[in-house]
């Protein structure tokens, strides 16, 4: 990046201003209590680190939209954006606590400043003394897309489908469905529920393996109105949706989120239950 190319240099003249203006930009440290609430899981944004996209990265909002937790792929470090005092700190990845939905709550008591803050271009940008971390929007994908399309163009959730683990029983419900079944995908590239439940639909076609058990994907516009004739056909207005089909009728649906698990709400309805 030719503005981190820029700016690195100044870093290390500039480190002592920026700890004692940060502070007090900052307040201090700000201690995580008990009553914290986790952090929700931010969608539409990408993380590009030194330029190249990090598709493992996890990106996250605070209860109160001022922070935003970036846990990337490698490295034992995570960075905190400071979105209104336009800073950045870095927390230890072992200070991250995760619920059972794997979502964060950060303990910042011992984060430290880390480096510049820059806005650029609807762009927020850390750069550090060793690396430079770019948050932007993610081109939105709207209309049909095929399966092999799909997994090109949202490399994270093909990351967070290598780390899915489906329910044994259902995937074997699911490897013996015998008829023509084709499951019609609603999701949006901004929708945080589609960022943690598609994946797992990916993992769940991957494991059952059954070319009887085929998908169909079309993206969503965010005002939920593209793909319109898509829409209308199949009756979707919630994101992300999955409708099971055989021989052009609808078993059921799955919409936002699942009873039980993707695979299991799949078996479920394949069923007749």
């Amino acid at each position: 990046m030719h503005l981190a190319r820029l700016i690195r240099p100044l870093l290390s003249g500039l480190t002592a201003v920026l700890v004692s203006w940060l502070s007090l930009s900052f307040g201090g440290p700000v201690p995580a209590t008990a009553a914290d609430a986790a952090w929700e899981e931010s969608a539409g944004l990408r993380c590009l680190v030194d330029d190249a996209v990090d598709a493992g990265a996890r990106i996250f909002e605070s209860p109160d939209y001022q922070k935003t937790l970036v846990v990337p792929t490698a490295g034992d470090e995570a960075w905190v954006f400071f979105l209104k005092a336009e800073g950045v700190q870095s927390v230890a990845k072992t200070a991250i606590v995760w619920n059972d939905h794997q979502f964060p709550t950060p303990e910042l008591s011992g984060a430290v400043d880390a480096g510049l803050f820059v806005k650029q271009e609807g762009k927020m940008i850390f750069i550090g003394e060793a690396l430079t971390v770019t948050l932007e929007p993610e081109p939105p994908l709207v209309g049909p897309l095929a399966l092999t399309d799909f997994k090109t163009r949202k490399p994270d959730y093909v990351h967070a489908q290598g780390l899915y683990a489906p329910d044994a029983k259902s995937i074997a419900a699911l490897k013996a469905v015998s008829g023509e079944t084709k499951v019609v995908v609603f999701f949006g590239s901004w929708c945080s529920h589609c960022k943690h439940w598609v994946p797992g639909f990916l993992k769940t076609l991957e494991a059952a393996a059954n070319p009887r058990l085929q998908a169909e994907f079309f993206g969503v516009s965010e005002d939920l109105r593209e793909p319109a004739d898509a829409m209308r056909l199949y009756g979707a207005s919630k994101t992300p949706t999955f409708i099971v089909l055989q021989a052009g009728k609808e078993l059921g649906r799955i919409e936002e989120e699942p009873e039980v698990s993707i695979e299991a709400d799949l078996a479920r309805i394949l069923a007749g239950r």
